[in-house]
Parts: structure tokens; C-alpha cells; sequence
């Protein structure tokens, strides 16, 4: 055997566990999509209800941001007014940016896993 090519392990590699960096645990694309989709959830909640309170004194903008913001889904609950656009708007509007954040964490990671087997 050539020493030059085949060195002998040195201190580091005697116990595999010693010098190895730790590794994080990785995340499941389940586990993954489903907290995009929650924190997309959480975010136009606080988007909504933030909106609702900040701009009371002006209830024809917020309804219609509120509206805007929720697009297309708002084509179903746009003509309401008062606390019932509110509460149509936390469920149908957040039930759409939580799909939206679902599917966008899924393209991301299928992305991602196209990137790495073509690397």
C-alpha cells in the first residue's frame, strides 16, 4: 500500500460520533406543508382582525380591503357588511391562504427535491 494515498485516520475520525457536526432532524413535506399552511393561517387572522380594529372609523376601506385581500374568494361574501363580512372573511379568506401556503410550501419542496436529484 502507497502511504501517500492511504493515510492512517487521525484522532478525529476514531469515534464516528465525536467530530461529526450535529445534524438537524429533518422535517417530513407533511409536517412541512402543514405548518406553511398554519402559519398562513395565523397571518391573515392577524392581518384581518388587525385591519377590522385599526380602520373602524372607516368601514367602507376596511371592508374593502378585507375584501381585496381575499380574492377570489370574496366574490362570495363581498356584499355583506358589519361583523358578518368579518367572520365570513376569517373563514373563507382564511381557508383560502391557508391552501395557498400549503400548496406554495409544496411546490417549494419539490422543487427543492427536483434541484438535489439533478445535482
Amino acid at each position: 500500500m502507497d502511504t501517500a494515498t492511504h493515510s492512517a485516520p487521525g484522532p478525529a475520525a476514531e469515534t464516528p460520533g465525536e467530530g461529526a457536526p450535529e445534524r438537524t432532524p429533518r422535517l417530513s413535506k407533511t409536517q412541512v406543508v402543514t405548518a406553511c399552511a398554519l402559519i398562513a393561517l395565523v397571518l391573515h387572522t392577524l392581518a384581518v382582525l388587525w385591519t377590522w380594529f385599526a380602520w373602524s372609523g372607516n368601514p367602507g376601506s376596511r371592508g374593502w380591503w378585507l375584501v381585496f385581500t381575499d380574492l377570489p374568494v370574496s366574490f362570495f361574501y363581498g356584499h355583506l357588511t358589519h361583523s358578518s363580512l368579518l367572520v365570513w372573511s376569517l373563514l373563507l379568506g382564511g381557508l383560502q391562504w391557508c391552501l395557498t401556503g400549503a400548496l406554495v410550501a409544496l411546490a417549494v419542496w419539490h422543487f427543492a427535491a427536483f434541484r438535489k436529484r439533478r445535482s
